[in-house]
């Protein structure tokens, strides 16, 4: 199951706020979720555009797959939650279409859940299955 989420706020959360936020909307343990962001963190910079990122939660055994999207005004994070073993290829085609500049520019845009389910449900017209 792929599950998409939109959430609008003044300023963009900090990796613990953002850890807290995923945890929530896809019923995860907040601990495990922190620890694996902040992994892929140390990693180097999630940045796919001067003002995104794509923050990672890559965990095993996960039921519920998906895109989590923050709109914080001029600053946005595109934080992807997905099974470290059995990637949902459908998520990965949706993600390699919204990663082209034109598709950011149009995520950008979205301001509601609806829009971005609506937006999401486009773009994956062009993912081939």
């Amino acid at each position: 199951m792929v599950k998409i989420k939109f959430l609008s706020m003044a300023t963009l959360p900090t990796i613990p706020a953002m850890a807290e936020i995923i945890a929530d909307q896809f019923n995860l343990n907040n601990k495990d979720v922190l620890a694996v962001m902040q992994a892929r963190e140390a990693l180097g910079s999630t940045a796919i555009a001067e003002d995104m990122i794509m923050p990672h939660v890559e965990l095993p055994n996960l039921a519920v797959q998906g895109l989590s999207f923050i709109n914080a005004q001029s600053k946005y994070a595109l934080i992807l939650v997905i099974d470290s073993q059995n990637p949902d290829n459908q998520l990965i085609g949706i993600l390699g279409e919204l990663l082209q500049s034109e598709m950011l520019i149009k995520l950008k845009q979205v301001t509601s859940q609806q829009a971005l389910e609506k937006f999401i449900k486009e773009v994956s017209l062009n993912v081939i299955r």
